[in-house]
């Protein structure tokens, strides 16, 4: 179970840097908040938002974490296959093709 924990926190470490600079500031309120060490209030006011925001900014972090750890595991061969899906799949590559899809 503490292997499993630790290599869940290692993946979100490494799609950390697939993250927008903006959610990746959401995730680390989100990360104290889950800590304990803030409120949501708090978060909201960091954010300069209502709590109400802040929650939907947080759902819209979470999404995107979500789909960055899914890369992760794409491309350190964890989806499966054994050998990375896309070796040359870099954050900057993954933000310009986001770019091109809006």
């Amino acid at each position: 179970m503490r292997l499993r924990l630790s290599g869940q926190r290692r993946e979100a470490a490494l799609a950390m840097v697939w993250l927008d600079p903006v959610h990746r500031e959401v995730a680390a309120l989100w990360w104290l908040e889950l800590a304990g060490e803030l409120a949501r209030d708090d978060v909201a006011a960091a954010l300069s938002v209502s709590p109400a925001h802040a929650a939907v900014r947080i759902q819209r972090m979470r999404e995107q974490l979500d789909m960055a750890r899914a890369i992760v595991r794409a491309t350190s061969g964890e989806a499966g296959g054994g050998a990375p899906c896309w070796p040359t799949l870099t954050p900057s590559g993954w933000t310009s093709a986001r770019a091109m899809r809006s």
